[in-house]
This record gives C-alpha cells, sequence and structure tokens, in this order.
C-alpha cells in the first residue's frame, strides 16, 4: 500500500509512504515553477510504481564482450581523438543526432529545465544487444568491423552561445557539419573526424539535417518523426523511419470514425505551429470518408490541474496569462459545442497541458455520457500514472483546496489508436532484461558523460517512465542500422557506397522489438496499428491515488479495421453514443423513465426490438452477457437446471453428457472414467484399470507392472512393459530387459526353462513370453540373460538361449565355430565337400611355394639389367599390398563395417594368415589355441622354404651365389610385403571387442572371452613368442640395413658390394637420399597396427587416431618423395588418400556414440600442434626478414660471357681480406630468390661493366632493385663498354635480352631499369678504371683496395721463382688473367708438396710487358708448365713462346728420362695434382676469329 499526507504548517512539505519506507519531499519549488507539478507528479507515481511492483527475481545477468563505444560531440569544435588511421581501420562511424536535453520534461528548484536521456540510452542499450547477438536474431555472418557511435545532442546549450539559439535548426546543422562532412586535423590525424557512413535521428527541427544528409547520399534511419513531408523521396531520397508515418495513424483513426458510424469529428490540436501541414491530412481523410471534420487549436504549455482562469490556474501562471488562457478556451468550447460534434479526436502532443485541456472541456459538458474521446495510445495513460498523484494530492497541499478535476472519470472509454508493439514477445522482453542489466551496471558499460543520467533504480522499476511511449521505434532503428551495415560490410568490404547501403535499409525484414520492421516504397514503416480502450470498473465512481484503468486492445488495423472485442464507452455501454435517439435494439429494454437504455443483465434477455422488459434463459441454456438478444443452449459437457442462469455448470467427474441443452449428466461404465466438463468417457490407459461406475479415474497398476491394452477393469492384467521382464526372485520387480536382448510385453525370467525345454512354444507371446537375445546377438542356455555379440547377422539370428544360424555350433560364444563336419566361408557355415578340399589344400601350398620361388628370382636378379619400368611395377604392387593390408586392419577397429566392405574385409583376412578360408575345419576338430599356433606357423613356414628355395637354386642354378645375401634380400622383400599381416596376426589376440555386459571377446575368434578364457592366455603367449622370434628380429634387420646404409656404401667402392646387395629390398626401391625411408614405412605399419590395441572400444578416438597417422605419413611422403618413380610416389600419395577416404566412408555409414573426451584430447594436440607449427613458420620467417642471413657486404654484378673468371678472381681476393661477397653467376636459375638477397642481404653492388652486361635482364632487376632499394652502387669500367643511349633505353625491349625471362613477373618495369641506368652514368655512382701500370692479378687487389678504400697490400709479388709450376696465359685478357688467378688458387696448396719452389705466373711479371722476360728460359727453368688458354692465345707472343718452349721440353726430358721409380714418383704426384683439381673447372669465352696478336710494326703473325 501507499500513502501521501501533508505535514508542516504550510502544508509545503510532503511525505510519501510506500512499502513501509517513509520520505519527506519539498513541494516549496512548485510553488514559482509550473513545471514542477509535472516532474512531482511523475516521480510520486514512479515511486509507487516501482515500490509496489519490483521483480522478486532480481534482475537477469548478461555476458557482454563487446561494448561498442559512445562519444559524444558537445560542440562544433570539439576535438575528439578518433584514434590514427591504423586504429580506425575497423571502426565504421555512426552520427546520432536528437534533442536530448531540449525537450522539457521538468524543471528543478532553480527553474532549470532538463530532458530525455533515454535516445542515447537506448542506442548504447541496442547496440550491446547486436554486438553481443542478443534480442535479435544475429546475422549470419558478422562483418569484422566495429561500430563507433558519436551523439550528437541538438539541443545542448552551449555556454558561449545565446539561450534562443539551443534547439534551432542553424545549430543543429552547424553541430552536425563536421560529422556529415568530416574534418580534417593536418597537425594530428588522431583529431581528423571522418564522415559518417551513416545517420541516426531526426525530429522536428533537426529534420534540416536529415535533408543535408540527403544531397550527400547519406543513408538516414530516423524513429522520432512520423511527419508526412519525410515520404517525399524528392527531398528526403535517403531517409528511412521505423516510427509509423502519421498518414498510417490517420487512416486508422478515420477507419474507427467511420466504423463507429459518426458523421462528425472535432480534431483537437495544440502547440503545432501549422496545423494544416501537420493535421490536414486527417482532416482530408475523414471528410473523404464522409465524416465533416473540423480543427480546434489551443495553446497552453504549462500544467496546472485547475480550470483555466480559476484560483489554482491564477497562482500558478498569473491573472494575466490565465484570463488569457481562458478566454481563448471558452471561444474553442463555444466553436465546438456551435459544431456539436460526438466525436473528439484529440491530436495534441505531450509538450502541451493536454491534461488540463482535456479536463476543461469535461469541465464544460464535452466529454462524459453522449462523447467519444479518441488519439494517440500512449496520452491518456499519463493521466493516471502522472495526473492523477498531480491533481489529488498536489491541489490540497499547495493551495489548502481541490482542483475540480479531482475525481473526474469523464475520459472512461477513451480510444487509442497506434502502433502495436507485443510485450511478450522474446525480442521485446530480452531487450528490457538487458536494459536492466546495464541500467544496474552504468559504470561498466555507459560512457562517463551518459553515467548517472537515469538512475539504476529507474531501470528495475516496472514502469519505465524515463523512457519516451516510441522507445521501441529507437531500439529498432539502432539494430536495423546496425544490421544493414553489416550485410553491406559482409557482402561488399568497408568500401561500400551509400546506395549499397540505402538498398540494404529499405530490403531489411526482420524481427524487432516493436515486433516485424520492414519498409515500403518511401522507405517509411509498414506498421501494425492496435485500437485500445482506457476502461474503469463499473464500480469505480472517482479516481485516487493506486486506482487505474485497464487498457484493452478492441482491434487491430493494418489495410482494414478488424474489431477483436467488445467497445466500452462512457459508463460501460458497448454502444457508441447516437446521434439521435434509436429504438431500444434486442438485448436492450427501454427506460421510458429517463428515456434511455438499459441492457439486459446476464442470464436474461429481449429478443425484439422496443421491448421494455427482459426474461430468464430456460434450463439448458444461459448467457453470461449483457444486453443478450436471446439465449445460448449448454454445450456437451455442460448441464444446468435453473431457469436465468449465466453459466453452465461442468459435468462433475466421473459423469458426462454427450449432448447439448441438457439439465443433467449421466454416469461413466467399468473399465471407463471422465474428467470434469466431459462429453464422453475415456478408456483408462496402459498400465491403469477402473471397476465399478462412475469412476472420476483410474488406478494404477503396483509399479513397475502396466496391462496389455486400454479400458482393463481388474488390477488381475497387470504386467510388466516392453523393454523390462519381472524377476524369478524378486517377482514383484520389473527389471530392464539386459543390453542385446529384447523383451516383449510380460516377459518372465521364471518361464526361461519351460521355453528351452520346449514345453513353453516360444511363439506364443502371451503365454510363453521371455528375455530373447536381438539380432546380431547371442545367449548360452547356462546363461540366458548375457546376451554376446556375434560378428554377422547370419551367425545370430537372435531368438531363445541357444539360437544360432545355420550349422553354427550354439555351445559357442557369439555362435563362433561351426558345428563338426563344416566350415566357414564369407561369415556362413557350409557343409565340408570331401576330398576335394585336401585338393585344394594342396594346390594352396603348391601355388604360395612356387610364388615364393618367382620372387625370389625376380628380386635377386642383375640389378643392372632391370628396367625402370620393371622396377616401377614392382615398387607400386608392393605400394599396393601394403595399402591392402593396411585396409585390412581397419576390419580391427570398433567399427560396425556395412556391405561390400564388410565382404572385402573377409577376403583380405588371408593376407594376415588366417587360415580358415582353407577349409582347415573338414580336416580337424579346431579349437582356438590351435588355429592361431597355424596361424603363427606360417611365418616360419615361409621364411624356412625361402632358404630350402635359395639352396637348390644354389646347386641347380646358380652356383657361385651367396646365401646369406640372397637369403636377406629375399626374405626381406617377402616380410616387408607381409609385415603389416603379421603384425597384426601377432597383437590379434589383444585386439578385443565389447559385448553388452562389459566384457570381451577376440575379433579374431569371438569365442575365446578376453582376459577371462584361459584359451585367451595361450593364444597371447603364443602370439609373443612370434613377436619375440619371428618379428622383432626382422624389424632389428631393418633397423641395422638403415644404420649400416654408409658403411655399405663405403664398402661398396672398394669393390665389396654384399651388403648394399643384401639390402636392395630397403635401398634400391628409395632414392639414394632417402634410403632410410624403409624404417619410417615399418614404423607407420605398427603404429597402425597398435592402433586397436591401445585404443580399445572407442570407435571414434580409434578413426581420428588412423586418420592422424595416415595423414601425417602422408605429409612425409609428400614431402621426401622417397621414391626413385615419379609414378610411384604419386600412386603411393593417392593410396594414402584413399584409404583415409575409405575410413571416412566406413566411419560416416557406422553407428556409434564418440568418447567428447578423448576426441578433445586428441583435437586439442593436433589443434596446439598446428598452432606451433604456425607460430614456428612465422617466427622463422620474421628472423629471417629481420636477421638475413647469410648477409653479403659485396654481390658482383656481370656478365658471365665476358666477366666470369674476373667476377669470381674479385670474390677470392676480397673474402681473403675478410669480406662476404656474392656473385649472381652462383645462382642464375631462380631469380626470384636472386633478387631478394639484393634487397634484403647486401650492403654493397659492385657492377663489372663489361661488353653486354647490362643488355642480361638479371643484370638489370639486380641494378633496378639496388636503386630503388638505395643500397650503394660502384661501376669497375672495362675497355669496350658504352653506355646505352637515350634511344636504347626508350626501347628496353629490344635492347635487353629477354629470351629467357622477363623482368615484369618480378614486379621490375622498363621505367625502373632506365631510371636505373641513367643514374649509372652520373656522378652519382662512383668508378673504378685500371690505371694503365696495373698488370696481371695486381688488377684485381687494386679494385679491392678502392672498394674498401684503403691502399692494396703487394699481395702479387713474385716469390716463386721460374724454376718452380710456372703458369702462362694472354696479358692482354683480363679474363684469362682472372681465370690463372683462378687455377693458381685452387692448386697451389696442392702443389707445394712436390714443388716446393711455389707458382709463377708470367702474367703478373712486369717485365714481360715490358718485353724484358724470357718466356723460353723462365719455361725451360721451370718443373711444370701450365698454359691457360684464351680466345686470344694463339696469337699472344709471350704464349706462343711458353707453348714451343715446353712442348720442345717435354721431347727432350721424354728421351732422357729411364729411371722408372722417377716416373712412378712422377705419376703419383700427378695423379694427386689432378685429384685435387678435378672439382675444379674454368669456364673461359670461345675463341673469336677477331681476337689477332698485332705486332709493333703493325703487321699481323
Amino acid at each position: 500500500m501507499s500513502s501521501l499526507r501533508a505535514t508542516g504548517e504550510v502544508n509545503h512539505h510532503l511525505l510519501h509512504e510506500a512499502n513501509g519506507h517513509v520520505a519527506e519531499l519539498d513541494i516549496n519549488p512548485c510553488l514559482e515553477n509550473p513545471t514542477c507539478l509535472e516532474r512531482l507528479g511523475r516521480a510520486l507515481s514512479s515511486s509507487n510504481a516501482s515500490n509496489a511492483s519490483l521483480s522478486s527475481s532480481g534482475v537477469r545477468s548478461f555476458s557482454l564482450a563487446e561494448n561498442p563505444v559512445f562519444t559524444e560531440f558537445e560542440e562544433p569544435h570539439s576535438r575528439l581523438d578518433l584514434g590514427s588511421a591504423v586504429e580506425r581501420a575497423d571502426k565504421i562511424f555512426v552520427m546520432a543526432y536528437m534533442a536530448i536535453r531540449g525537450t522539457v520534461t521538468g524543471g528543478d528548484q532553480n527553474g532549470s529545465t532538463y530532458g530525455y536521456w533515454d535516445v542515447p540510452i537506448l542506442m548504447k542499450v541496442a547496440a550491446l544487444a547486436f554486438a553481443n547477438g542478443l534480442v535479435m536474431a544475429p546475422p549470419a555472418q558478422r562483418a569484422p568491423f566495429k561500430f563507433h557511435f558519436i551523439f550528437a545532442d541538438t539541443c545542448k546549450e552551449p555556454a558561449h552561445l545565446e539561450a534562443g539559439f539551443r534547439c534551432t535548426s542553424p545549430y543543429a546543422l552547424n553541430l552536425t557539419q563536421p560529422l556529415l562532412f568530416g574534418r580534417p586535423d593536418p597537425a594530428d590525424e588522431r583529431l581528423s573526424i571522418p564522415p559518417a557512413r551513416v545517420a541516426l535521428g531526426g525530429y522536428k527541427f533537426s529534420t534540416g539535417i536529415g535533408l543535408v544528409a540527403s544531397s550527400l547520399g547519406l543513408p538516414n534511419m530516423g524513429f522520432k518523426e512520423s511527419t508526412n513531408l519525410l515520404s517525399n523521396k524528392k527531398e528526403y531520397p535517403t531517409y528511412v523511419r521505423t516510427k509509423p508515418t502519421m498518414k498510417a495513424t490517420f487512416t486508422a483513426l478515420t477507419a474507427v470514425a467511420t466504423k463507429l458510424g459518426y458523421t462528425k469529428a472535432s480534431v483537437l490540436v495544440c502547440d503545432v505551429r501549422d496545423p494544416v501541414s501537420s493535421y490536414g491530412p486527417l482532416v482530408d481523410l475523414l471528410v473523404a470518408s464522409g465524416v465533416d471534420a473540423r480543427f480546434t487549436m489551443f495553446e497552453a504549455t504549462e500544467y496546472t490541474a485547475w480550470p483555466a482562469g480559476s484560483y489554482g490556474d491564477v497562482r500558478m501562471i498569473g491573472e494575466e496569462r490565465a484570463r488569457a488562457k481562458k478566454e481563448l478556451w471558452d471561444n474553442n468550447i463555444r466553436s465546438l459545442k456551435s459544431f456539436n460534434a460526438h466525436m473528439m479526436i484529440e491530436a495534441m502532443e505531450r509538450e502541451c497541458a493536454m491534461l488540463d485541456i482535456m479536463h476543461y472541456l469535461a469541465y464544460n459538458g464535452l466529454a462524459g455520457g453522449g462523447y467519444v474521446w479518441m488519439g494517440w495510445p500512449w496520452n491518456y495513460p499519463v493521466y493516471t500514472i502522472e495526473y492523477v498523484f498531480a491533481i489529488t494530492l498536489l491541489s490540497q497541499s499547495l493551495y489548502g483546496a481541490f482542483s475540480p478535476y479531482v475525481h473526474n472519470i469523464c475520459f472512461d472509454g477513451y480510444i487509442g489508436v497506434g502502433a502495436a508493439v507485443d510485450q511478450s514477445s522474446n525480442e521485446y522482453t530480452e531487450f528490457w532484461e538487458l536494459m536492466k542489466f546495464v541500467g544496474e551496471n552504468q559504470d561498466q558499460f555507459f560512457p562517463d558523460w551518459l553515467q548517472g543520467r537515469v538512475s539504476p533504480s529507474e531501470f528495475t522499476a516496472t514502469g519505465r517512465d524515463w523512457a519516451s511511449p516510441d522507445s521501441g521505434n529507437t531500439v529498432d532503428a539502432v539494430l536495423g542500422v546496425l544490421l544493414a551495415l553489416n550485410e553491406v560490410l559482409v557482402d561488399v568490404g568497408p568500401d561500400f557506397t551509400n546506395a549499397q547501403l540505402l538498398e540494404r535499409l529499405r530490403n531489411l525484414d526482420f524481427v524487432g522489438v516493436t515486433g516485424r520492421v520492414l519498409f515500403d516504397e518511401n522507405g517509411d514503416r509498414l506498421p501494425i496499428m492496435t485500437v485500445e480502450q482506457i476502461v474503469f470498473d463499473p464500480s469505480v465512481t472517482e479516481l485516487y491515488v493506486g486506482v487505474a484503468p485497464e487498457v484493452r486492445q478492441v482491434g487491430t488495423y493494418i489495410t482494414n479495421l478488424t474489431i477483436v472485442d467488445e467497445w466500452s464507452f462512457y459508463g460501460g455501454s458497448p454502444d457508441p453514443p447516437p446521434d439521435q435517439d434509436l429504438l431500444c435494439d434486442p438485448g436492450r429494454m427501454y427506460v421510458r423513465q429517463n428515456g434511455t437504455c438499459r441492457d439486459c443483465v446476464a442470464g436474461k434477455f429481449t429478443r425484439f426490438a422496443g421491448e421494455s422488459a427482459c426474461e430468464g434463459c430456460f434450463p439448458g441454456s444461459y448467457n453470461n452477457a449483457e444486453r443478450s438478444a436471446g439465449c445460448i443452449p449448454c454445450s456437451v459437457g455442460f448441464a444446468v437446471a435453473t431457469e436465468g442462469s449465466t453459466e453452465c455448470l461442468a459435468c462433475a467427474p466421473g459423469t458426462y453428457n454427450d449432448s447439448p441443452q441438457q439439465s443433467e449428466c449421466r454416469e461413466c461404465g467399468p473399465g471407463t472414467f471422465s474428467a470434469s466438463n466431459a462429453s464422453r468417457c475415456e478408456l483408462c490407459d496402459r498400465g491403469t484399470y477402473a471397476a465399478g461406475k462412475g469412476n472420476a479415474n483410474c488406478t494404477a497398476c503396483r509399479a513397475p507392472l502396466t496391462t496389455r491394452d486400454k479400458g482393463s477393469v481388474s488390477g488381475d492384467v497387470c504386467l510388466c512393459d516392453k523393454g523390462t521382464y519381472r524377476s524369478a526372485t524378486a517377482r514383484g520387480e520389473c527389471l530392464p530387459c539386459p543390453g542385446g536382448m529384447e523383451c516383449a510385453m510380460g516377459s518372465d525370467e521364471a518361464l526361461i526353462p519351460s521355453v528351452i525345454a520346449g514345453d513353453c512354444p516360444i511363439t506364443d507371446q502371451e503365454r510363453c513370453a521371455i528375455p530373447q537375445a536381438q539380432p546380431h546377438f547371442m545367449t548360452l542356455p547356462s546363461q540366458p540373460l548375457r546376451a554376446f555379440k556375434c560378428l554377422s547377422t547370419s551367425a545370430c539370428p537372435g531368438g531363445p538361449p541357444g539360437t544360432c544360424g545355420q550349422l553354427r555350433d550354439s555351445s559357442t560364444v557369439a555362435c563362433a565355430w561351426c558345428e563338426s563336419g563344416s566350415y566357414e566361408d564369407g561369415g556362413v557355415c557350409y557343409d565340408c565337400a570331401g576330398g576335394l578340399d585336401v585338393v585344394v589344400l594342396v594346390l594352396v601350398m603348391v601355388a604360395g611355394l612356387v610364388g615364393v620361388a618367382v620372387i625370389i628370382f625376380s628380386v635377386n636378379r642383375d640389378f643392372i639389367l632391370q628396367s625402370n619400368s620393371m622396377l616401377s611395377v614392382t615398387v607400386i604392387c608392393g605400394i599396393t599390398l601394403t595399402s591392402i593390408q593396411t585396409m585390412g586392419v581397419f576390419s580391427s577397429l570398433a567399427l560396425e563395417w556395412f556391405e561390400p566392405l564388410r565382404s572385402i574385409f573377409k577376403a583380405l583376412t588371408l593376407l594376415s594368415f588366417n587360415l580358415e578360408s582353407l577349409k582347415l575345419s573338414c580336416f580337424f576338430k579346431p579349437n582356438a589355441e590351435t588355429m592361431y599356433l597355424f596361424r603363427q606357423l606360417a611365418a616360419p613356414f615361409v621364411a624356412v622354404s625361402i632358404f630350402v628355395i635359395i639352396l637348390l637354386k644354389k646347386k641347380f642354378v646358380k652356383p657361385n651365389l651367396t646365401i646369406s645375401t640372397e637369403y636377406i634380400n629375399s626374405a626381406g622383400t617377402i616380410f616387408s610385403a607381409l609385415y603389416i599381416s603379421m603384425t597384426t596376426s601377432c597383437v590379434l589376440p589383444l585386439i578385443c571387442y565389447s559385448h553388452p555386459d562389459g566384457s570381451e571377446s577376440m575379433l579374431g575368434d569371438a569365442s575365446v572371452l578376453c582376459f577371462e578364457a584361459p584359451e585367451h592366455t595361450v593364444t597371447i603367449l603364443i602370439g609373443a613368442v612370434s613377436f619375440v622370434f619371428c618379428l622383432l628380429p626382422f624389424m632389428a634387420l631393418i633397423l641395422f640395413g638403415t644404420l649400416k646404409h654408409g658403411s655399405f656404401l663405403a664398402e661398396a667402392t672398394v669393390g665389396r658390394s654384399q651388403g648394399l646387395q643384401a639390402f636392395r629390398f630397403l635401398y634400391f626401391r628409395f632414392q639414394a637420399n632417402a634410403f632410410f625411408y624403409g624404417a619410417l614405412l615399418m614404423t607407420r605399419s605398427l603404429l597402425i597396427c597398435l592402433v586397436p590395441v591401445i585404443i580399445r572400444q572407442d570407435t571414434a578416438f580409434q578413426v581420428c587416431l588412423m586418420g592422424l597417422l595416415l595423414l601425417t605419413a602422408n605429409v612425409i611422403q609428400l614431402q621426401l618423395q622417397p621414391w626413385r618413380n615419379k609414378m610411384a610416389n604419386c600412386i603411393d600419395g593417392l593410396m594414402t588418400s584413399g584409404m583415409v577416404l575409405f575410413l571416412l566412408c566406413g566411419t560416416v555409414g557406422a553407428n556409434f556414440v564418440a568418447d567428447k573426451d578423448s576426441i578433445a584430447l586428441l583435437g586439442s594436440l593436433v589443434f596446439a600442434s598446428f598452432l606451433l607449427t604456425i607460430a614456428a613458420g612465422l617466427a622463422i620467417g620474421i628472423h629471417r626478414r629481420l636477421r638475413p642471413s647469410p648477409w653479403f657486404q659485396w654481390f658482383v654484378c656481370h656478365h658471365k660471357r665476358d666477366g666470369a673468371a674476373q667476377a669470381r678472381m674479385m670474390k677470392i681476393v676480397l673474402t681473403r681480406r675478410g669480406q662476404t661477397c656474392f656473385i649472381d653467376s652462383d645462382d642464375l636459375m631462380d631469380l626470384d630468390k636472386l633478387f631478394d638477397i639484393v634487397k634484403t642481404s647486401l650492403e654493397h653492388l659492385v657492377i663489372l661493366l663489361t661488353r653486354e652486361v647490362l643488355t642480361r635482364p638479371w643484370c638489370a632487376g639486380e641494378i633496378a632493385t639496388s636503386t630503388r632499394k638505395g643500397i650503394k652502387i660502384t661501376c669497375i669500367e672495362v675497355p669496350g663498354f658504352v653506355h646505352p643511349d637515350e634511344a636504347s633505353l626508350q626501347d628496353l625491349a629490344n635492347y635487353l635480352d629477354l629470351t629467357s625471362t622477363t623482368l615484369s613477373q618480378y614486379n621490375i618495369s622498363f621505367d625502373d631499369v632506365a631510371q636505373a641506368y641513367r643514374r649509372l652514368q652520373t656522378p652519382a655512382v662512383p668508378k673504378i678504371t685500371i690505371p694503365d701500370g696495373v698488370i696481371g692479378r695486381a688488377k684485381f687487389h687494386y679494385i679491392a683496395a678502392q672498394l674498401l678504400r684503403k691502399k692494396a697490400p703487394d699481395e702479387v709479388k713474385q716469390e716463386a721463382k721460374p724454376r718452380g709450376l710456372v703458369v702462362s696465359s694472354d696479358p692482354r685478357d683480363d679474363e684469362a688473367t682472372a681465370a690463372a688467378g683462378i687455377l693458381i688458387s685452387k692448386i697451389q696448396e696442392a702443389t707445394f708438396a712436390f714443388v716446393p719452389e711455389g707458382v709463377f705466373m708470367l702474367a703478373d711479371d712486369p717485365a714481360l710487358d715490358s718485353g724484358q722476360l724470357d718466356v723460353a728460359s723462365a719455361v725451360v727453368a721451370a718443373r711444370a708448365v701450365i698454359v691457360v688458354l684464351s680466345s686470344g692465345s694463339l696469337a699472344c707472343h709471350s704464349q706462343l713462346q711458353a707453348i714451343v718452349a715446353g712442348m720442345g721440353r717435354v721431347a727432350r726430358e721424354g728421351a732422357a728420362a729411364a729411371e722408372v721409380g722417377l716416373a712412378e714418383q712422377r705419376e703419383q704426384h700427378s695423379s694427386k695434382l689432378m685429384s685435387e683439381a678435378s672439382s675444379f673447372s674454368i669456364r673461359g669465352p670461345a675463341l673469336s676469329p677477331s681476337s689477332t696478336w698485332r705486332s709493333e710494326s703493325g703487321g699481323n703473325r
């Protein structure tokens, strides 16, 4: 309860008591401030409502990870830090403009006004909802962008502006101009304001902003303005709005007026500057519909809660203003009475004193009986939540007297017409729950400028008085804009156009808080209008605090008016006041005393018009509404015995009535029942029964028993339901049917012995129902309730204990064995065929031995004689065999394979030494241990057979063969091919599948229970022995061969090749650098075989792990490309991929439940590995970029034909001086890599300018790249080089030799090359020219000294004498000199042992250049002579002298040499020299016919 009372001597304080809390309110400010009245009334009503109806369940919590930024733009010159261009790259800026403080809703004691803060709050919470996927259905794809709202308050009053400038269009345009057009800041890009991508807002004076936005093509979403002006697409082509237009509301109002049959209507407006423009369309619609309508204009903005000109009105606004107000209002009343319209349509804005005006009209007799009032749906509720508090409390407190308006209910039946909002929708509910949560946590989500504008308690209150009535339109506008932005960002990207965004805005169709949101061709909202009435309870005769009317929806309007409930006008009348007195309609009686019609009360009626008395309804009929013209027969299930009833009574439980208009009900019979108001009796459900008559319900069987059918009349028929069975010991219990079994209704464990003995036929399910095995399962007679899963349905068709398939042994677990005298083939048992089976067995064994012999002879042929095609066939056959065996391992997984995969796996079992296919059970009675022992003896039998065949081959075919070598190669080949089968066979006892009770059977022999039967222990021991003595030695052999590969290669170089020959099966299938791949294959196969052993019964984990192994192996194989043949590598990759697909197909077709924990563990490990791989790759890439290795201080760019040796010599000289150097001829095959070295790993580019160096494309690319990167360049000019002229630079396509490559593919243009070539000709590029006096190798030391900017040491001083090793080259040919220098650097150290005198180079001696060196004498005195032949050697005088002298000396020494020891010694030294020099080669330029030597006399020689 809530109460209010005055206190104090002058009644200027109030005590407000609500829910036991008392607060004192100071009302002194209201004496001088008119706006205080409404504000205080709202405060009192909100406090009362919130204290009375706070939710007891608390506020729902939300997890909001995303928080869109809201920035306030306070003044036109405000500076906003929106981040750098990089920080704004993923942001979309939205301009929101709306009057926050300008709309006056109240005031404080200082007279300052305040306004609505709901718009920015609603926008902020709507943006939070969209960003976090709440309220509305999230988009299918979310764009990777963030939305930044910039909010401009177009009504804020800046301190430096005059008050009259506030809330005007010029100020609004001036404020938003930087947001519309953008405002760059050259001094600080962070302060630059980008143009908005979309605008939100538009209300009254701020529609000018929308006009500017339309002129810019900027999409504008509105939510407040409903004027028809904005539908003009010529002026507002980009304007879209969520608030329905005035035209839509006007149309609905007109439809209501015409529906009610009125011929006149007064349209009341207040404080509208241009009522004809705003409300003229309403008048036009009314007139066009036959309703004569006129305007009546009121003016007033202050609420006083007293009649115009009265005492209270004068006290509030002053005598002069009160008199003027009364004069205007009285004139309006005279005009209204003269027009005499009984329908009042009030179109007054909430900013005016609407309720004062309405009460004044009622005070003067223009409301109440005989009048119908109609207007906006949100206007009149203000009366009950604000105005009632004001006029019932403040009048007495302020003025000592009650206002005449107190207790007035004259607006009973007020009709409100407006857009519908379903407040029970999920969207509406979730948004306001989110609003409560955000409101209580403003410090986390609101910016500083928005916090505290509405107190947290207001958010959690049931009423939301702080929010405007059309707040849902604001929310949907934000959601629509963000939805359209997201869509255009996903479809187009951040460079979308305004037209593209506008198209998506106009095509929006989503469900928001106001319902479905979509727009017509003008961008106007297509609304659903509701027609509501404010209805007071007939018992209410006066208003006071706490009394509120009912808001009833009576109709809807979309394109037509639809009435969904009765009208209720003043006094509760369902009829609108007529224009003239009418005869009373049927259902009413005419009261002559007052000349009015009175409705018949409920239970009575009048059948004809004009009747003066109402009569009661007959028994069996009723009516429950006033003004009834007849009575309604009681429907089936109801009856009534009294006259004048207002309702029919429901038939009592246990009775029914199946005919209408009855006065009594009848009883239900046995086995049936009925609830109240039943039209018939229902049969008792299964599990219940009913005895006797008149049962209101049925009795349930004792749990857990049930009945077989409906309508049971006794508890004797209760039994166990389907899926359960009755225990033999606890007869009152129904136990769940065991796994793998099915229990029909009434199954009884006690009947099992009778069924097994045949005393009770299993076909009689009503009398002999017992638990039976499902298909694919069986039970043993000794264990009838323990189901064993079988490996095939044909083996176990299901049924009573001991039921197996044809010729199956029912005494074995899972019907695993065939009966004696039969054998299994393809899961089916057949009778043995007599002696033919022996022949087949012998033929199989002979065929196997012949196959082994063929393999032995094939794999030990001379490898040189084997063609590559034959090797490819052999390798591909091995890959295929390995793949087939790998797929055979799939059958060991815990998957139920389907046909034809099941048959394929069955056919592959022979490769795993499954000897059952040989019909061994036809020769003796098998058991699990014997069959598994035979299976494990297959590998030793093959090994012995190989040895015997090799012995026979040595004796009769090839006596000189080495048994050990051939045996290792033959056995290795065969066992490599059968390795997976051998491994699978060894671990077969550990591969088990589970039964419903948790026990397990061997997959290879279902009759053996794993870790339970003694046979299983024996098979494990046999498998272990086989592993140790067969499989493990082979694995050790593979590992030994892999580790000894290097040793075997070394032995082969000295003629001992037995090791390589013995391991041919391991090495020669693979590339030389992938000799180890055989060991990898063995490891892969071992891991694959161990998957079903290590991972037991977890099908999903098995499949994932198997797929991971195969994919990993495939990646390794594709990376290594190990096979010698390219086709083999392709087939291996395809085979592995096919096996993964094969595994996937089997998994998709299987029915199993995955263990989420194991899959999550494996997935996490794989994903972690994936992330680590990516991180490692990125780290390596970044490291190589930041710290390139190797780093070269010098890069020599040259043309190989004219400067290869010179470049190489320069590298040698620079390297010996501690410098790092690279020459481009080292890697001309990969120009991309070459240019990357220039870009990332180079300090200085040296260009050897020979004749055609600049025509080479790689040289052009190196020079252009260095120029663009700003790398230092130095040119070494060589005689004969000429720079390209300007014509050549303009025609580089022909100047450059582009036959081998093009530069455009490396992003190097001809302009880049031309610019770089022009720069080479400028002084900006240093150039080195060798002086004339520098000869021989000194030229290169000179170049190095110039490059290093220091004096070159005398590194080429001739310390050796001519009697040592003499090297002769053409001194005029720098390329030949460089070649000779390179040769000396390579052989100098190696020749020192037998030529201690050193190496003497003739071209280094200045005497040669001056003609003073006797070349012939030097050659004769030397220990050895090397003549370097170049293009001009035969035209060089010194070269000819060296050749002639050397040849003469050879002739003389050859004749004189006699000592063999000396010759042998020289031969050894010569061999060593050639061995050292064999790794070095010089490729000089070709001989040129034009290269001649010219004598001093000018003649040619």
